[in-house]
């Protein structure tokens, strides 16, 4: 008597690593392949040929996976990203010439939380006050390490306030 016995069942598992930034192209398919029959051969919708692909750009890519005897199997996976790191504020120009009382509120969208913060006068929070009349830059770092950089300006009036009066003699 004789036993014939079908090869396991092919089968893959997938980690997927979708992209850190918005627009950049560092996404990775790591698939582990069950079953069949080795070795396998692997064909992906992005012309690769090897088992686990990297440097991917957002999108879906499929591949098919081949054993030692025919037998086949196609999965497809989808790669990410995080919205674009967006930027607006508000500011308060200073009040009087010569004073140090405007202020800049930012607000951040996109990108991944949380964020942190470096401007060019070496402060570290989100929103800064008590400033004087110049050009502030700030540049923004979200969890995956993407940046955004943006200068505002803080504006003063054109000239200190000035009294000029005429004497009229009795």
């Amino acid at each position: 008597s004789f036993t014939i016995t079908d090869p396991p069942v092919l089968t893959l598992t997938e980690t997927i690593t979708d992209v850190d930034c918005n627009g950049a192209a560092n996404g990775a398919i790591d698939i582990t392949v069950g079953g069949g029959e080795g070795p396998y051969t692997f064909a992906w919708s992005n012309g690769a040929t090897t088992e686990d692909v990297s440097n991917l750009s957002p999108g879906t890519y499929s591949v098919t996976v081949t054993d030692a005897r025919g037998c086949s199997i196609n999965d497809s996976y989808a790669i990410s990203q995080p919205t674009a790191l967006g930027f607006s504020y508000t500011s308060v120009d200073v009040s009087c010439f010569g004073l140090s009382d405007g202020s800049i509120d930012i607000t951040i969208t996109g990108g991944t939380a949380p964020y942190s913060y470096s401007w060019s006068g070496g402060e570290i929070t989100e929103d800064i006050s008590t400033l004087a009349a110049g050009d502030y830059t700030v540049t923004v770092t979200d969890f995956n390490g993407c940046t955004i950089n943006q200068t505002i300006t803080i504006n003063q009036p054109v000239a200190p306030l000035s009294d000029t009066g005429v004497a009229n003699d009795i």
